[in-house]
């Protein structure tokens, strides 16, 4: 597979996704201003708060889009399930294939959770980083759940959730970081 190919995987999804971005946005900004009058706060702290919901169900949103599509073989076959961990992750990284797409393959595994994480953790600054990454394995699991059961030509993996709970746990880890930034620069 290479990157054409790779971009062609998401057929719309991508472009749609970025597409609303703005709109998502722009109506959490609408959304603050009766938040910050009801609630008393200042519109910048509402703001924060309506702009990480609605990146966080953004973010959700982009994993059920991307995770639920089907493969793009043209031959329809049901969808494969592969419970050895590790396994995908090794081939890929030891496959004389091209190198390109193998390593956009693990890290878009990784990446396509991380905002979410980040997200849900800034909104949540009290939940603790193991809850952000049993909350991205349980969506995850969830997603290759029924990728086996209803997408065609797809394949569910453990190394799958493995990566996707790495990914999540990496976005919860530079939410923490973003709010400890944010504190100090705050104090200052």
């Amino acid at each position: 597979m290479n990157i054409p190919q790779l971009l062609a995987n998401f057929r719309g999804t991508g472009p749609f996704l970025f597409a609303i971005l703005p709109v998502v946005v722009l109506a959490a900004a609408v959304v603050a201003i009766p938040r910050a009058r009801r609630t008393g706060d200042p519109y910048r702290y509402a703001l924060l708060l309506t702009e990480t919901e609605f990146l966080t169900s953004w973010s959700v949103l982009a994993i059920v889009l991307v995770g639920l599509r089907p493969g793009e073989n043209p031959v329809v076959r049901p969808s494969t399930l592969n419970l050895v961990p590790l396994d995908t992750i090794v081939h890929l990284a030891g496959s004389g294939g091209d190198a390109v797409a193998n390593l956009s393959l693990l890290t878009g595994n990784v990446l396509l959770f991380a905002p979410a994480a980040f997200f849900l953790t800034l909104r949540l600054p009290k939940v603790r980083i193991w809850q952000v990454a049993a909350f991205g394995g349980g969506l995850s699991l969830a997603v290759e759940a029924l990728q086996l059961l209803f997408v065609t030509n797809r394949s569910a993996s453990i190394d799958d959730v493995l990566l996707n709970t790495l990914g999540a746990t990496l976005g919860a880890l530079a939410a923490r970081a973003t709010h400890a930034l944010w504190r100090r620069l705050r104090a200052t």
